[in-house]
């Protein structure tokens, strides 16, 4: 740096000193100013119903209010950002002065017009309420930039104010523009159609408290979910970027021509609106234009937001089998091809029961478990969209293998959720339609699995329910020995194995205390023919609990399940019933008891 450039530098930072610490200084003495609390005080935000605003040099920018709601007209007629225009109306009402320069003072400066920044002023507000009018007038700066000179026009004098006034005022139209790309909430429409390069397809609801089903190119359930969350992205929609508001700009340029994305949303046959969405600038793939029907303006907004729509009509199908909410259940119907069929019935207290002569009560987790499955149940291919009875055999269908029909309560047709068949199994998928629709499913068979093949397997799971001190014997018999003890009071026991010491007293009331409310782990079959299929033969041990009533409850032990639990057979109500027995109760009695 030369000597001649450091010397002017010194002299600038001389100056400006100077001026603050004579000139700003003065301006800042109480004496010559006074106190003012509100500069506007009849200005009611509420009650504004227009404000302008006039940058220097350039066109005014103004926005009214009709029925509560903001619009730019001029120097475009847009909707305006109400939060920025209240804003700014906010400041206006609330403004105060830190010091104000009187007509003495301003006599004495014959230049203030041009010394504050008023001739030109950098803004020209007018505010206008039905009983009011306010024009203000906003300067320059102090040289700290921390203030804003301010007249008011019919107002003596000239206001200091806070410069954070100036942060609110608009530069350009653009700072007004409501950001938003669509208001789907104040529009009223029943029907969506998509126009995108993989396929059209159109959308239609009853209500707007109603799902939407897909329309075109076939008739099917909608997946509501998804079109809810689409639509709240529209809804949430910012423009990044206006690019111009001229009717005549070459819409080719922008892709919108020809759009790559198109959403047409009508009630019935009126229109509601029309959203465009072209091709992306070459330095920002993540932008597209866009822009609606009813305006001349071309904006970017972000792709991400419209990218859900881009998709074919297969990814709008709904993919739940049955949507179902499961506390409106109160029946389901399980039919078993070449079966019996059951109807499993909701009771009082959320408890559920089998109905039929042999009826049983049903275990709540059990149906709970039911519901929950078929509630979640997805459809892992659309195999066929249109098939009729003669196709049915092709696909295990006629007749199923497995139909679930679901219930509500009352009486007539409107009772029904849902009707679901499920047929053959191939290449990991087990076929499946609702009798209300035309078409065939594919599910995944782990899924499938998951679900009760009959309604046995949904009895109570739990056995029975005793005390210590409801016992009089325990007795395990295997065909080459029978071991038997008798309880003659807590932790009191008689027989020869207590007799030879090898049986711990007090681990037996414990034994007792877990077998006293036994509940099965699952059940998995029923009937005295199925007892080989799970390791029952001649040899298998039993064990019985011989309660002071008199009643005798048995348990026989087969062998082991996949999962690691032992098979276990007990007789409930005339019939044999095969489940899995809790390890944690069959470790147990292994160390329990002897030989057991």
């Amino acid at each position: 740096m030369n000597s001649k450039t450091t010397w002017t530098l010194l002299l600038l930072a001389g100056a400006l000193f100077a001026f603050i610490a004579l000139f700003e200084r003065h301006w800042r003495e109480p004496g010559d100013f006074a106190a003012h609390p509100r500069i506007l005080p009849q200005l009611k935000v509420a009650a504004v119903t227009s404000i302008q605003v006039s940058p220097a040099g350039q066109e005014e920018i103004r926005a009214d209010r009709t029925n509560d709601v903001w619009r730019l007209t001029r120097p475009l007629s847009y909707p305006a950002e109400a939060s920025a225009v209240e804003s700014l109306l906010q400041a206006l009402a609330q403004l105060s002065a830190a010091n104000r320069l009187t007509a003495r003072d301003l006599n004495a400066r014959p230049n203030a017009a041009k010394e504050f920044g008023f001739e030109p002023p950098r803004f020209t507000l007018l505010v206008q309420q039905p009983d009011y009018t306010a024009q203000v007038l906003i300067g320059g700066g102090t040289p700290l930039k921390d203030q804003l000179f301010l007249q008011v026009i019919g107002t003596e004098g000239i206001f200091l104010v806070d410069a954070s006034l100036g942060r609110l005022l608009p530069q350009t139209p653009d700072d007004w523009r409501s950001a938003a790309f669509v208001n789907l909430r104040g529009l009223a429409f029943n029907r969506l159609a998509v126009t995108n390069s993989a396929r059209g397809f159109e959308l239609e609801r009853d209500a707007a408290d109603q799902p939407w089903r897909l329309a075109k190119p076939m008739e099917a359930r909608a997946d509501n979910l998804r079109i809810g969350g689409l639509l709240q992205k529209l809804q949430n929609l910012r423009v990044t970027r206006f690019v111009t508001d001229d009717p005549r700009a070459d819409l080719d340029a922008f892709g919108l021509s020809t759009p790559d994305l198109s959403l047409a949303l009508a009630q019935g046959t009126n229109p509601a609106a029309l959203l465009q969405f072209g091709r992306s600038p070459t330095n920002a793939a993540g932008q597209v234009y866009a822009r609606r029907a009813d305006r001349p303006t071309i904006v970017l907004v972000p792709a991400e937001a419209v990218a859900g729509w881009r998709g074919p009509y297969t990814d709008f199908r709904d993919r739940r089998l049955v949507t179902l909410t499961p506390d409106n259940v109160e029946e389901i119907i399980l039919a078993v091809r070449g079966g019996e069929t059951n109807v499993v019935r909701r009771q009082t207290n959320d408890l559920w029961r089998v109905i039929g002569t042999n009826g049983f009560a049903a275990e709540p987790a059990l149906v709970g478990d039911l519901l929950g499955s078929l509630s979640t149940l997805e459809v892992a291919q659309f195999v066929k969209d249109v098939v009729t009875p003669l196709d049915f055999p092709s696909y295990g269908l006629q007749p199923p293998a497995l139909q679930v029909g679901l219930r509500t309560a009352g009486a007539g047709t409107n009772r029904v959720i849902a009707d679901l068949q499920f047929g053959a199994v191939q290449n990991g998928l087990v076929y499946a339609r609702r009798a209300d629709e035309n078409s065939v499913y594919g599910i995944a068979l782990r899924d499938f699995q998951r679900l009760p093949l009959a309604a046995w397997q949904l009895r109570d799971l739990h056995l029975w329910q005793f005390t210590e001190d409801d016992v009089a014997r325990l007795m395990v018999r295997r065909p080459e020995r029978t071991l038997e003890l008798v309880r003659t009071g807590p932790n009191q026991w008689t027989g020869p194995a207590t007799a030879q010491g090898s049986v711990n007293e007090l681990a037996l009331d414990e034994c007792l205390h877990r077998l006293g409310g036994l509940t099965a782990a699952a059940w998995v079959a029923r009937g005295p023919d199925q007892r080989p299929r799970f390791g029952f033969s001649d040899r298998s041990p039993t064990l019985t609990v011989e309660l002071k009533s008199g009643a005798k409850l048995s348990v026989e032990f087969g062998g082991l399940s996949p999962r690691g639990f032992p098979y276990a057979a007990i007789e409930l109500g005339g019939q044999l019933w095969i489940f899995d027995f809790p390890w944690s109760v069959y470790e147990y009695l292994q160390t329990t008891l002897p030989g057991f």
